[in-house]
């Protein structure tokens, strides 16, 4: 999931089409990198890809509203992100949600934001693996040691907007985190595949600013 696939349509701009399963529009931010979108109107999985819309998923969802609405744009690290997707995920063992929202920029490609009750984590790929010690409770990426701190099946619970790959509700992956206080790089293995990120904590004053959430009372809902 590296984010560099083109679908070989719907290129320039912003995009619409009417969602094949309720009618309601749907936007694509990522024209010719988009392959999935999730209808926001009534939770559909669409294969964007397929000149007639083909539907991956028919969900009538009860819709979430999520913290960071899609479509809006905003500053983090000195770039313009816009929020393209909006996925939960759930642990496979315990009762355990997560958020995380695909940020895309035409220059620099894509990043996540995750928000797991709280604590938020701006994240992106890595062009360079990090290396395992012997027993394999850490690994070691640019001289800076970082340890096992979790692990286990990650299983997407609910979907919304538009992916760089076919996301669907029940997809599931193995993922493992590793940490260096405020960073964390994490493995996620699919079919037998490893793809790595990296990310950082980031405090929530700073994810209202970039997004401009306050609200009237000027605190926000973050």
């Amino acid at each position: 999931m590296d984010g560099t696939t083109n679908t070989g349509r719907l290129y320039g701009g912003v995009k619409s089409f009417a969602c094949p399963n309720c009618g309601g529009i749907v936007d694509v931010r990522a024209p010719g990198q988009t392959l999935s979108a999730g209808c926001t109107h009534c939770g559909t999985v669409i294969d964007i890809t397929d000149e007639n819309f083909r539907i991956l998923q028919e969900y009538n969802l009860k819709m979430k509203s999520p913290l960071i609405p899609l479509g809006s744009r905003g500053k983090l690290d000195g770039v313009t992100w816009e929020v393209i997707g909006f996925m939960t995920r759930k642990s496979g063992l315990w009762d355990f949600y997560w958020d995380e929202y695909l940020l895309f920029n035409p220059i620099h490609g894509f990043h996540w934001l995750t928000n797991a009750y709280g604590h938020w984590t701006l994240v992106e790929g890595m062009m360079d693996k990090p290396t395992y010690s012997s027993d394999g409770k850490t690994v070691n990426f640019e001289k800076k040691n970082y340890k096992r701190f979790s692990g286990g099946d990650a299983v997407i619970q609910y979907v919304i907007g538009e992916f760089y790959w076919f996301a669907e509700i029940g997809d599931t992956v193995k993922v493992y985190d590793f940490i260096s206080p405020p960073e964390v790089i994490s493995a996620e293995i699919e079919n037998g595949g490893i793809f790595w990120s990296k990310g950082r904590h980031i405090e929530p004053a700073e994810i209202k600013e970039a997004f401009n959430l306050f609200d009237t009372d000027g605190k926000g809902s973050i």
